[in-house]
């Protein structure tokens, strides 16, 4: 089989590669797939400075059917996604991995002086991967940094507990609300580099829906806690990403009513399966515990491997 490494390209590829992580949902048991179909959307646009024609690259085979999808993040660590489902996964994995190395030893300067290594993760339920890293230098790092969870929707669900007059909404399509729903975000996550410009760039892409764009907001008026949660009709699935709470409204329940919120919504729309992906660094403690306070179980993990520049 002959295969083909090409970059990203919007706005055609956006659809491809929903098309291909919903192949990646239909094969997994269970319904969770590496990255759900919103997992796309939230990577390619988070915000402006993020430029996917210079970190994706698609796999495609000879008569141009996408395979695999390849992040690269500077200096040395590339993620590659792809369906179980496709022909020969062995030879597509080993074929993306020479191409994502090579890729980064010219494109961010890695070098045999460089120090570090060359990361990647295998699917804690995909072991035939790990033969196949050994072969081509790889190690075992002994640790996960990424869990995934889920949980179906086929049982009654707790109504969001509110306290002291805060409900759960949907953003309002207004200035001052979009503008508020950003700073939440950047004081949630510090170092993020979402903007105005950008979240108004993201409403506008395939899969966002504005009433599962949820927020709390306090009696006072203020922005608690938000998440977006992305509905995929076609494979009945959702997914939370971003979820966070304002440190100012920690531990008052906020989070997880905004979050039940969203399952709530999620099946009255037909969902079958919800999932969310978190951190296992010590840090992310309080996002486990929410999200398994919410009903979410693990279902498998991201396992690092490390291979020396």
């Amino acid at each position: 089989m002959t295969y083909s490494w090409n970059p990203f390209s919007e706005p055609d590829d956006t659809g491809r590669l929903i098309d291909l992580m919903r192949r990646m949902v239909r094969w997994n048991e269970g319904g969770v797939g590496w990255l759900h179909p919103g997992d796309v959307v939230w990577m390619l646009y988070p915000n402006l400075t993020v430029k996917p024609e210079k970190s994706v690259r698609i796999v495609s085979d000879g008569s141009g059917t996408s395979l695999a999808l390849v992040e690269m993040t500077p200096p040395s660590t590339f993620l590659v996604h792809f369906p179980g489902d496709v022909d020969d996964p062995e030879a597509v994995l080993r074929f993306a991995i020479r191409q994502a190395e090579a890729e980064l030893q010219t494109q961010f300067d890695v070098t045999d002086d460089a120090p570090g290594a060359y990361d990647t993760e295998a699917l804690s339920v995909q072991p035939w991967a790990g033969p196949i890293l050994r072969d081509m230098g790889y190690a075992p790092a002994n640790e996960a940094d990424f869990r995934v969870n889920g949980q179906p929707l086929d049982r009654d669900l707790p109504a969001p507990e509110l306290r002291n007059g805060a409900t759960v909404r949907a953003v309002r399509d207004e200035p001052d609300d979009l503008k508020a729903r950003v700073a939440l975000h950047c004081e949630v996550w510090e170092s993020a580099k979402f903007s105005l410009e950008g979240y108004e760039r993201l409403r506008t892409k395939p899969l966002y829906r504005p009433d599962l764009d949820l927020v709390v907001e306090t009696a006072d008026g203020e922005l608690a806690a938000y998440c977006i949660v992305w509905w995929d009709p076609v494979t009945k699935t959702g997914e939370f990403e971003p979820v966070g709470t304002s440190e100012r409204f920690r531990r008052q329940g906020f989070g997880k009513a905004v979050v039940l919120e969203g399952l709530r919504r999620l099946k009255d729309l037909g969902a079958e399966y919800a999932m969310v992906i978190c951190s296992l660094g010590p840090t992310y403690e309080p996002s486990r515990f929410l999200y398994t306070s919410a009903g979410f179980e693990p279902v498998f993990r991201y396992e690092v491997w490390k291979k020396p520049v």
